[in-house]
C-alpha cells in the first residue's frame, strides 16, 4: 500500500503544479527576457548580463532556443517542466525524511498551489529558482541514497550540489539543510560519518565554489547586496513569514502589512494550538520543517520577491501540512482545504495580474517595433513607461526586445518609470499646444508631457528620484519638475534621428514635432531660465 501511495504521490504534485502553471504558456517575452535570451543567443553562457555567475541557467536558454527558437511557448513550458519536477521531488524528498507517503504527497500537492509559483510560470526569467529547487531536492535524494552505502564520499550530492551552485547562488542554504538530515539519524556513529564524510566536503565545495570558481570566471566577487543588510533584511523575513501561509500578492501585502500581518499571525497559532491540544505536544516533523523554512529563507532576506519564495514555500507547505494532521483528521482536513482554496483564489488573481502586465507588454514591443520600423529613426525616447503593471513586470532592455522580435535593434532610451494598476491606466494631464520649431533643428525647444502618478496599489513613481513639489531635476534623457503632488513634467529635447513618445492608456503616444497630442504640452525651455 505505501509502495503505491509512494508512486501516485509525486505523479499527483506533478499534475497539480502542471495544472496550477499552464496559463504562462500564453504570455509572452516580458522585462528581463530579452537580454537574457540576447546573451544566450550570441553564445555568452558563463554569467548572466547581470554578472550573476550562472551558467546552468543560461544554458536553459541556449537550449531552448535551439529547440523552440524565439517561441515564448517553449520557453514557458521549461518553466512549466521545472516546477512541476521541483513538486514530485519535494514529495520524494519528504516520504524520506518522514517515512510518511501520505504527509509527503499532501506537501507535495500544497507547495504545487502555493500562488508565488505564478511569477515562476509567468516570467522566463524567473526559471533560476524552480532550476534550482530541482537540483537542490535531488542533492537532498543523493545524499539519502549515500548514507545507505559504502562510499566514502556523496559523488552524486557534490555533482548535484554543484549544479544547483551554477543555476543559482541561493544553493549556498545547502550543506545546513543536509545537516538537519544528519541530525535526524537515531545512531550517533551514522550521525557523525553523515556530518564529517557528507556535510562537510559539501560545505567545502560550496566554500570553494564562492571564493574561488565564482570570482575567477567573473573576474571579481559579482554582484553583492551587503550593503542593504540592516532593517530591511528583518522586515522580509517578517515578509516570508507570512507569506508562508498567507501568500497575498506582494504588492498587496505590503500595502497593508497590518492586516495581512495580523490573520498570519492568527492562522499559525490556530495550527499550533490544535496540535498541542490534540496531541499534547508539537510532532517532531514540526521543529525539523520550521528548521528547514528558516535555512531555506535565509538566502533570500536580500529582497522579497515571490519568486524568491520557491523552495522555501516547499518547507512552508511541509510546516503546514504537519500541524495539520497534528490537529486530527476533522481539523486538518478542514485547514488543508481552507488554506489550500484560498492559495488556489490568490493563485487565481496572480494570473489575472501577469495577464495585465502580458497585455502592456504585447501592446509596447508592437508600438516599440512600429516606431523603430520608421524611416529615418535612429533613436527612440519615451518620457514614460511602465516599470510593472499591476505588479507584473514589464520593464527591460528594449533595444535587446526588438533584436529579438526581428526589428532593428536601436536604442530605446527612458526618461522615468512608472507602476501602472493596469494597461489601459491613463498616465497623462495637461493641454493641447502646438510645438513651434526654434531655430535650426538641433535648437528646436523641448517637448513637454505631464505625467499623472497615483501613488496607490500597483501605481506609484518608481525612477528616477522624483524632486520635490516645485523643484526640478535633469537626468541624461530628460528634465524633470514635479509641478503639484501627482503631477511630474517631463521635458524631452528633440533632434535629426530621434522618437520621441509617452506611454498612455496602454500605447505609445507619437509626440510630433509640429503637434503635440492631448495630454501635452510646450513647457519652457529649462535653458530659458
Amino acid at each position: 500500500m505505501n509502495a503505491a501511495r509512494l508512486r501516485a504521490g509525486p505523479w499527483a504534485a506533478v499534475a497539480v503544479a502542471a495544472a496550477a502553471s499552464l496559463p504562462g504558456l500564453r504570455l509572452p517575452f516580458l522585462s528581463d527576457d530579452w537580454l537574457q535570451i540576447q546573451a544566450a543567443a550570441s553564445g555568452r553562457l558563463a554569467a548572466t548580463p547581470f554578472h550573476d555567475f550562472r551558467p546552468l541557467y543560461m544554458l536553459t536558454y541556449w537550449i531552448d532556443l535551439r529547440v523552440w527558437g524565439f517561441d515564448p511557448r517553449g520557453f514557458h513550458l521549461t518553466n512549466l517542466l521545472l516546477i512541476a519536477a521541483a513538486a514530485a521531488l519535494v514529495v520524494l524528498v519528504l516520504e524520506r525524511w518522514t517515512g510518511e507517503p501520505g504527509i509527503a504527497t499532501a506537501a507535495g500537492v500544497l507547495f504545487a498551489l502555493h500562488p508565488y509559483h505564478v511569477e515562476n510560470a509567468a516570467w522566463v526569467a524567473a526559471r533560476s529558482d524552480p532550476l534550482v529547487a530541482v537540483f537542490f531536492l535531488l542533492a537532498i535524494l543523493a545524499f539519502d541514497r549515500w548514507l545507505a552505502s559504502s562510499w566514502r564520499l556523496p559523488i552524486g550530492a557534490l555533482v548535484l550540489a554543484e549544479a544547483a551552485l551554477l543555476s543559482k547562488e541561493t544553493a549556498i542554504s545547502l550543506p545546513l539543510i543536509l545537516a538537519i538530515r544528519a541530525f535526524l539519524l537515531a545512531d550517533p556513529a551514522k550521525q557523525s560519518r553523515a556530518l564529517r564524510r557528507g556535510v562537510l566536503p559539501v560545505l567545502l565545495l560550496t566554500a570553494l565554489h564562492f571564493t574561488i570558481v565564482r570570482p575567477w570566471v567573473l573576474g571579481g566577487f559579482g554582484r553583492t547586496l551587503a550593503t542593504d543588510a540592516g532593517i530591511r533584511w528583518v522586515r522580509n523575513a517578517l515578509g516570508q513569514a507570512v507569506a508562508a501561509v498567507i501568500p497575498i500578492d506582494v504588492e498587496r501585502l505590503a500595502h497593508r502589512p497590518i492586516l495581512w500581518g495580523s490573520l498570519a499571525v492568527g492562522a499559525w497559532i490556530v495550527l499550533v494550538l490544535a496540535a498541542r491540544v490534540r496531541s499534547g505536544r508539537l510532532p517532531p516533523a514540526v521543529p525539523v520543517a520550521v528548521g528547514a523554512l528558516a535555512v531555506l529563507g535565509m538566502p533570500y532576506v536580500v529582497g522579497f520577491q515571490e519568486r524568491y519564495l520557491f523552495l522555501p514555500s516547499a518547507a512552508a507547505a511541509f510546516t503546514i501540512v504537519a500541524l495539520a494532521v497534528a490537529g486530527g483528521r476533522v481539523f486538518g482536513g478542514i485547514a488543508l482545504v481552507v488554506i489550500a482554496g484560498g492559495w488556489i483564489g490568490c493563485g487565481v488573481e496572480q494570473w489575472r495580474d501577469w495577464g495585465e502586465a502580458a497585455t502592456a507588454s504585447r501592446r509596447l514591443i508592437g508600438d516599440l517595433i512600429e516606431a523603430a520600423d520608421s524611416p529615418g529613426v535612429e533613436e527612440i525616447v519615451v518620457a514614460n513607461l511602465p516599470f510593472r503593471v499591476r505588479g507584473g513586470s514589464v520593464a527591460g532592455d528594449f533595444g535587446a526586445a526588438l533584436g529579438c522580435h526581428g526589428s532593428r535593434p536601436i536604442p530605446v532610451r527612458v526618461a522615468t518609470w512608472i507602476s501602472y494598476p493596469s494597461a489601459d491606466a491613463p498616465a497623462l494631464a495637461g493641454t493641447l499646444e502646438p510645438l513651434v520649431p526654434a531655430g535650426p533643428p538641433e535648437a528646436l525647444a523641448p517637448v513637454g508631457v505631464r505625467l499623472l502618478i497615483e501613488e496607490a496599489l500597483f501605481s506609484h513613481w518608481v525612477g528616477p528620484p522624483l524632486p520635490s513639489v516645485g523643484g526640478g531635476a535633469r537626468t541624461w534623457v530628460a528634465s524633470l519638475v514635479q509641478e503639484r503632488p501627482g503631477v511630474v513634467r517631463v521635458g524631452l529635447q528633440p533632434r535629426p534621428g530621434r522618437a520621441l513618445y509617452a506611454w498612455d492608456r496602454g500605447h505609445l503616444v507619437p509626440l510630433e514635432v509640429e503637434s503635440c497630442p492631448p495630454g501635452l504640452d510646450r513647457p519652457e525651455s529649462p535653458h530659458a531660465r
